[in-house]
């Protein structure tokens, strides 16, 4: 172990894309630490949180700027330029389970959640959550937003559903109900190359990637981005 490590298991990390050389990680240990991979150390350690720190993300803009999200049930902001101030936070309904920024919003900070519940948080507005989407009937594993395609997000659960949404105006609504061809999703991210494929990951090394623009109602929502479209997959 590297000195500073975590005292209980890594449950997620987040690479800074404004200073390539910052990782951050979030443990059991109730920690986020934040690694500078050019000297192979940690260069800080955050304590905000009262338990087992779930998510972490970079903003996309801000690069001191990171947001977190925990099993005591807070979504927090941190500028990690003045870790010794009180950091915003917002409460959540239950144990935190994933969360992304939307690059499309920068303002807006999406957590997952134990409950199937994603909120949506303006981080302009402490204390109050923007909107919330009941969007499983179990454990949301995961929210993820498409960096190309505005107002598109997916959402996973143990349920073995994939779920697509539309975003717009701050009022969600469901698009699609996809299947999963893995089974549990614990893990997804769309393609910026190709922004309507989505990749899924689940246990047991099971991985697939998901055309959207397939799936019911996509293409009649996105028209207009179809020239983003992958061609369809060929027969096996």
């Amino acid at each position: 172990f590297c000195e500073g490590s975590h005292q209980d298991a890594v449950m997620c990390l987040s690479w800074n894309d404004k200073q390539r050389n910052i990782l951050a990680s979030g443990s059991a240990d109730m920690t986020v630490k934040l690694w500078d991979l050019s000297l192979s150390k940690c260069a800080h350690t955050l304590s905000h949180h009262k338990n087992k720190v779930q998510a972490v993300a970079w903003h996309p803009v801000e690069a001191a700027v990171l947001g977190t999200a925990s099993f005591d049930r807070t979504a927090q902001v941190v500028d990690v330029r003045n870790s010794s101030a009180k950091n915003p936070q917002w409460q959540l309904s239950a144990d935190a389970e994933s969360a992304c920024w939307n690059p499309h919003s920068p303002n807006q900070f999406l957590v997952s959640c134990e409950d199937g519940i994603v909120s949506c948080i303006d981080i302009r507005v402490a204390n109050k959550v923007l909107y919330n989407i009941q969007a499983h009937n179990s454990p949301a594993n995961v929210v993820s937003v498409s960096s190309v395609i505005p107002n598109l997000i997916a959402t996973a659960s143990i349920d073995k559903t994939i779920k697509l949404w539309d975003t717009s105006n701050d009022k969600p609504s469901l698009i699609s109900t996809v299947k999963s061809p893995i089974g549990t999703v614990l893990t997804s991210s769309f393609c910026v190359d190709s922004p309507f494929l989505l990749a899924v990951a689940g246990g047991k090394g099971t991985m697939n990637v998901i055309n959207c623009f397939e799936q019911n109602g996509i293409a009649e929502k996105y028209q207009s981005y179809s020239h983003l479209s992958p061609p369809p997959a060929k027969p096996t």
